[in-house]
């Protein structure tokens, strides 16, 4: 399945919605460190493939924690993680506003052989326009209408998944409603 745009989706915590995701092409997913630690990490992406695997820290409290464990490429992380030293071999998928690009563009272009992506958590035409010249963007799709976001010369969106009810039992309506307008006919 081709999609108009990359999406990146965040906040995977259970297999189902990997593979659902998967399947509706999906580039990137994002599974936050707090709830997947990497016995189940390792698990879950064993049996997904296609997408680019990413391991969220920048709410995690103690990401400190050997990174290495999980073995993603990419890593997401806030300006103030990578600041204050974060390293890794993976790179990184800065989660920053728009007044944080403002105030951290030197140290971000100090930075860009780390960072792989800049991810806008709020929509500002003007600064993302200023970093997708020296970055690849993704923005989050929030409270922004997909034909705002598609308009942008951005690498792509970001998506939050949900967790399961219960074992098995999941919704993907949040998801199947932006990812089925962004399907390409083949």
């Amino acid at each position: 399945m081709a999609l108009k745009t990359k999406v990146l989706v965040e906040n995977i915590t259970n297999l189902s919605e990997a593979r659902y995701c998967a399947g509706m092409g999906v580039q990137l997913l994002a599974f936050p460190a707090q709830h997947v630690d990497p016995k189940l990490y390792k698990d879950i992406t064993g049996w997904v493939h296609g997408p680019e695997m990413v391991i969220d820290i920048q709410n995690n409290s103690n990401p400190s924690t050997d990174l290495n464990e999980y073995q993603a490429p990419n890593i997401i992380c806030s300006i103030s993680q990578l600041a204050d030293g974060l390293r890794s071999s993976s790179k990184f998928i800065v989660r920053l506003t728009p007044s944080e690009w403002n105030a951290d563009k030197l140290f971000l272009n100090q930075h860009n052989q780390e960072i792989n992506y800049l991810l806008f958590s709020e929509l500002d035409k003007k600064s993302i326009s200023e970093a997708s010249k020296e970055f690849k963007v993704y923005v989050a799709m929030g409270s922004n209408s997909l034909s705002d976001l598609l308009a942008l010369s951005i690498e792509g969106i970001a998506l939050k998944g949900s967790d399961e009810m219960k074992a098995g039992l999941k919704s993907y309506e949040h998801l199947s409603e932006v990812l089925e307008e962004l399907e390409v006919d083949e």
